[in-house]
């Protein structure tokens, strides 16, 4: 379908008492005095901070108009709000920033004064800074005009006016890691203090001293810690993180190094043990996302999983699973070998996958004594976990039946027909 230009007209941050600033769409949307029409905006629970944000679909023009406001020295010169998107993908959308000083309407009022693309900022809230100075002791309304054709979304949220900084931001300090002592394969977190005065911050990582292999100058908006993925064992990681405001950025950062051990583990190694009969609960999300099983989950594995492990102690045996799963789009399987994603090293011996929520449950082919199997719980990814409980129930093999009235007939040098009667049923 051909999607149209749109001119999402944002924001008109309009306002002329102290207590419009900040706004940061909770509740009741429009807030109060904030005015939307053309293809409305909406509220968005994709918030930078608290439940609320406005947020305005690609493929829609619309208009967010606030009331008047008037930038001051005391007050603050500089429009202050926290942005973001919601692909990673280039769709050619343009984000645009005009003042009024008439009305909030027609555009034609207004004056362009900032203007961005989609490689300005990503799917991260991030700030965003518009100069208004230009405009202090004047009454006015500012638009924010998604211009695109099949373009991506723009959220914002926490609108504010502020005083520039005087000054860049020093560097952060008190860096830790989460890099496991046990498994180099594992994805770990780095994490910083705060640094007053810093809007965001920058993060520079490779895999050499001062290398941008992985990220190069990325901005991760306020966050004062991020997840390195895809890490790979006995390997060491350097990383940068510079802070950041309108006055510019913070000089002279050192960089910081992780190594991870030289162990690689797989995601069955820390799979919880069970007791047929004793039911377990928990979330996928402390597990995190940790496997790839196409094999015997299919769809339902793109989300967080769960593993729990156990020996069978009898051949013959089988095993009932029964997950009760809280969320939608959920699956539960039981493999031999650990469902590592290599679809050679594992055997399925039974799964139920289904998109509603409550109870799956099935019964598994018959089991070899000594061998560790998996059971694997997960979802689709959407949602990326859920919450759970799991249940398990062995049932023994069943017992060899004595045989009645045993025969041979039709015997020759290498073959013959044995039969034989069981419970009223004969068997060749």
């Amino acid at each position: 379908m051909k999607k149209i230009t749109l001119f999402l007209f944002l924001t008109f941050f309009c306002f002329n008492s102290h207590a419009q600033f900040p706004e940061g769409f909770e509740g009741f949307f429009p807030p109060p005095g904030w005015v939307t029409y053309g293809d409305p905006w909406e509220g968005t629970t994709i918030a930078n901070t608290g439940n609320d944000a406005a947020y305005s679909e690609y493929g829609t023009t619309g208009v967010l108009v606030t009331p008047q406001f008037t930038p001051n020295a005391t007050e603050g010169t500089m429009l202050s709000f926290y942005q973001r998107q919601s692909y990673g993908f280039e769709y050619y959308s343009t984000y645009k920033i005009y003042v009024s000083t008439t009305a909030q309407e027609p555009l034609s009022e207004f004056e362009l004064i900032d203007t961005q693309t989609e490689s300005d900022f990503n799917n991260i809230y991030s700030i965003r800074e518009v100069d208004l100075s230009a405009y202090e002791g004047i009454p006015i309304y500012v638009a924010f005009v998604h211009d695109n054709d099949d373009g991506d979304d723009w959220f914002i949220d926490d609108v504010s006016l502020t005083i520039p900084p005087s000054a860049a931001p020093v560097c952060a300090t008190n860096f830790e890691d989460t890099a496991s002592t046990e498994c180099g394969n594992e994805d770990f977190a780095i994490s910083w203090d705060a640094v007053a005065d810093a809007n965001g911050y920058l993060l520079t990582l490779g895999t050499t001293p001062g290398g941008i292999d992985i990220a190069d100058a990325l901005d991760i908006g306020a966050l004062t810690s991020i997840t390195i993925p895809n890490v790979v064992a006995d390997q060491s990681y350097y990383y940068t993180v510079t802070p950041y405001n309108s006055a510019g950025n913070a000089e002279g950062c050192v960089e910081q190094s992780v190594t991870t051990v030289p162990t690689i583990c797989t995601p069955c190694d820390r799979a919880t043990a069970l007791t047929p009969g004793t039911q377990q609960s928990g979330d996928t999300s402390t597990f995190g996302d940790t496997f790839d099983d196409s094999q015997c989950l299919g769809y339902y594995d793109g989300g967080d999983d769960a593993v729990y492990s156990y020996v069978a102690t009898e051949d013959g045996e089988t095993m009932t699973v029964t997950v009760d799963f809280t969320d939608t789009w959920g699956g539960v399987a039981m493999s031999l070998g650990c469902p590592s994603g290599d679809s050679t090293a594992y055997t399925c011996v039974g799964s139920v996958t289904g998109s509603g929520s409550g109870v799956k449950s099935f019964t598994s082919d018959a089991l070899i004594a000594g061998e560790t199997y998996y059971i694997h719980i997960s979802t689709n990814p959407s949602p990326q976990s859920t919450a759970y409980t799991l249940d398990t129930e062995v049932i023994a093999a069943p017992a060899c039946l004595t045989p009645l009235a045993l025969e041979a007939s039709s015997v020759t040098t290498d073959s013959a027909v044995i039969s034989w009667t069981s419970e009223d049923s004969s068997f060749n």
